[in-house]
């Protein structure tokens, strides 16, 4: 969502839009939920930022934020 924040017309929003194509969306199973409340537990982070942060460690993916607070630096 956020990245929709800030566009100016529709056509930035179709140039987005084709970008994001190229990548898998992951819907938020209870695994990943479980996952997000024990980060948030420990690191006292926001909701948003733990569940990206949980979605890419159940998933053994590589988190890319522009937020650097919300990532686990021990992480690849």
């Amino acid at each position: 969502m956020e990245i929709y924040i800030g566009l100016s017309d529709e056509a930035e929003k179709l140039a987005v839009d084709a970008f994001l194509e190229g990548f898998k969306i992951e819907e938020e199973g209870s695994q990943i939920g479980g996952k997000a409340i024990k980060i948030r537990k420990a690191n006292k982070k926001k909701l948003p930022g733990t569940i990206n942060e949980a979605t890419a460690k159940v998933n053994s993916m590589i988190l890319v934020t522009r937020k650097n607070k919300d990532i686990d630096e021990t992480s690849p």
